[in-house]
C-alpha cells in the first residue's frame, strides 16, 4: 500500500518567510522568548508559527491539543514530566499547547502554575480561536498576539506554488473560488486542493470547486435530522480522512456554544470511541460510532 504525504505536512512553512501573511517579528525575539498566546480564526497559521519558532531554536518541545488532552491529570503528568527534565541540548525548552480554549478550568488553572513555576529554563506557546474564553488569571502569563486573516492574493501565490510543485494543471479562476469558499482557512484549502486533484494527478477546474460545500455543515444538519446513512454517504464522498473528520468535528462541538452538559456528553461518547478505535480494521469504525453517540444524545 503506497501512503501518501498530506500536503499540509509536505508544504508546513519551514521558516517565518513562508507563512502566509506573515507580518510579526518573532524572529527578532527568539534570544530573549515570552510566553505567547497567539489567537485568531482556524487555519490561518498559529501552529505553523509556533511550529517555525520550535524549529528556528532548535528546542526540545512538548506538543498537546488542549481540548483532546483537557484532564487535568494529562497536563499534570505530560507537563510535570517534560518541564522537570534537563533539555538535550542546553536550549530553551518549548510546551506547546494547541487550542487551549477547550481546556478544562482546573487543567487552566494548572497550567498557571507550571508558567509560574518553571519559566527559567521553559517557554509557552498557546494557541486558541476564542480568546474570550481564556481566564484573565491564564491570559496575563502570555503575551498575546493577534492573527489576522491574510490577503486573498497571498493566498494565492501559496496555492499556486503548491500546485506548480505538484506539476499540477490548474485554472486560475479555480484557485481562486476555492480561497473565496473556503476564506480565510488556508489549511482547508491546502487540504481540498489534495483532494480535489487526487494529488495532484488530475486538474484543478471551476467545475470541480463549484461543487464544494462545507462538509461540517452538511454533516451537522444530518445529525440534527438523524440522518446517519446521508451523513456517512457525506463524508465518504468528500474523501476526507475519517480520523480527521473526526478530530474536526469534536472540536468544532467542544468549542462551540453548547452547553457544558450537553460539551461533557459529546466528550464521553468521543472518549469511548477513541478507546474501541485502537482494535479498529476499519477507520471509519469510531467515525460512524460518533456519529451514532451524536444523534442519540442530540446536538
Amino acid at each position: 500500500m503506497i501512503i501518501l504525504e498530506l500536503w499540509t505536512e509536505k508544504y508546513a512553512p519551514q521558516n517565518f518567510s513562508e507563512i502566509v501573511g506573515y507580518n510579526h517579528n518573532f524572529e527578532q525575539q527568539l534570544d530573549n522568548l515570552p510566553h505567547y498566546l497567539f489567537y485568531g480564526s482556524p487555519g490561518i497559521g498559529k501552529t505553523a508559527t509556533a511550529k517555525v519558532i520550535i524549529k528556528k531554536l532548535n528546542a526540545d518541545y512538548l506538543i498537546l491539543n488542549s481540548s483532546l488532552d483537557r484532564k487535568i491529570e494529562v497536563i499534570r503528568s505530560k507537563v510535570r514530566d517534560f518541564v522537570t527534565t534537563m533539555s538535550s541540548n542546553n536550549n530553551v525548552k518549548i510546551v506547546f499547547l494547541d487550542e487551549i480554549d477547550g481546556m478544562k478550568k482546573d487543567s487552566a488553572e494548572s497550567l498557571r502554575n507550571f508558567i509560574e513555576t518553571h519559566s527559567k529554563y521553559v517557554r509557552f506557546i498557546a494557541t486558541c480561536n476564542n480568546i474570550n474564553k481564556i481566564t484573565d488569571a491564564l491570559r496575563s502569563r502570555f503575551e498575546e498576539v493577534k492573527f489576522t486573516t491574510p490577503a486573498k492574493i497571498d493566498i494565492l501565490k501559496r496555492l499556486c506554488f503548491i500546485l506548480d510543485s505538484e506539476k499540477c494543471q490548474y485554472d486560475l479562476g479555480a484557485v481562486k473560488l476555492l480561497i473565496d469558499k473556503l476564506y480565510p482557512d488556508i489549511r482547508a484549502m491546502v487540504k481540498k486542493l489534495q483532494i480535489l486533484t487526487i494529488n495532484g494527478k488530475e486538474n484543478l477546474t471551476k467545475e470541480k470547486v463549484e461543487k464544494i460545500t462545507t462538509l461540517l455543515n452538511q454533516v451537522l444538519e444530518n445529525i440534527k435530522n438523524k440522518d446517519f446513512d446521508m451523513a456517512r454517504t457525506n463524508i465518504l464522498n468528500d474523501g476526507v480522512d475519517p480520523e480527521d473528520f473526526f478530530n474536526e468535528l469534536y472540536q468544532h462541538l467542544i468549542t462551540s456554544d453548547l452547553p457544558i452538559e450537553k460539551k461533557q456528553k459529546i466528550n464521553e461518547v468521543a472518549m469511548q470511541c477513541n478507546f474501541y478505535s485502537a482494535g479498529a480494521q476499519n477507520h471509519f469504525i469510531p467515525t460512524e460510532g460518533f456519529l451514532f453517540g451524536l444523534m442519540r444524545i442530540g446536538i
